[in-house]
């Protein structure tokens, strides 16, 4: 270690020799480089090289030697260029399937959708249709007159008794709540063959009870009516003598 650069470090870097000595010391073992190296650098103002820098610089000379040293290799020749394949034929699509006798194929890729035609006056027709033989049924049907039951022809007369209870319906007022006239609507389907209009029958004016047209064939027997206007079933009772009774009820068992 020369004298001269501790002398020359210490002064450049303003410290005492000694402690420059071995700061130097220590830098070059930690560095790997020697103490006239790391006292060079402090001496002219610059920084102590490190271990790396100076392994780089060895390697960057060793490098350049190995060139100057190491004859160049030839350049590889250029591989020959593969030869072009031949080329190769479409494929071949398969064959479609036969379609079936008597069906017209179409292509898939069109699709085609048929539906039925539309029949609007065969439908409004049969609409009317319909609605004309509901009402025959409900209306027409129920009002046809019935050729063997003649008991409502003035042709066939009552019995003379029959005729006197006729008189006494009338008197009593059994026309107020009684009716003899079946109607040709479905309400009076229950009620028998519907009234004709030469009937000799007293047709009333309001129903309150049950229509008596055909209350001679709804009945078991004259007692049946006998007792009712008597009083029985809630029915107003008469104060009648037995042969105005008697009349009375012969001209409704007669009405069947």
């Amino acid at each position: 270690m020369s004298q001269e650069l501790v002398a020359a470090a210490a002064a450049k870097l303003g410290i005492p020799e000694p402690l420059v000595k071995r700061s130097a010391e220590a830098r070059a073992k930690a560095a790997g480089v020697s103490v006239e190296e790391i006292l060079t650098a402090w001496a002219g103002g610059e920084a102590a090289p490190s271990g790396t820098q100076a392994a780089t610089q060895a390697a960057t000379q060793a490098e350049a030697t190995a060139e100057e040293t190491t004859p160049a290799a030839p350049e590889p020749e250029p591989a020959p260029a593969p030869a072009a394949a031949p080329p190769q034929p479409a494929p071949t699509p398969p064959p479609a399937a036969p379609a079936a006798p008597g069906i017209a194929t179409r292509p898939a890729a069109v699709p085609v959708l048929e539906g039925r035609p539309d029949r609007p006056l065969a439908i409004a027709a049969g609409a009317v249709a319909v609605f004309l033989l509901t009402v025959f049924a409900g209306f027409a049907a129920v009002a046809a007159p019935v050729n063997d039951n003649p008991v409502y022809s003035s042709r066939v007369p009552y019995t003379s008794s029959a005729l006197a209870g006729q008189e006494v319906y009338l008197a009593e007022g059994c026309v107020a709540c009684h009716t003899q006239m079946v109607r040709p609507i479905v309400a009076d389907a229950d009620l028998g063959p519907v009234t004709l209009a030469d009937t000799n029958q007293v047709l009333g004016r309001r129903r309150i009870g049950p229509d008596l047209a055909h209350v001679g064939s709804r009945v078991e027997s004259a007692d049946d009516l006998r007792a009712v206007l008597g009083g029985a079933g809630g029915h107003p009772r008469y104060a009648l003598d037995d042969q105005t009774l008697d009349d009375l009820i012969a001209y409704l068992m007669e009405s069947t």
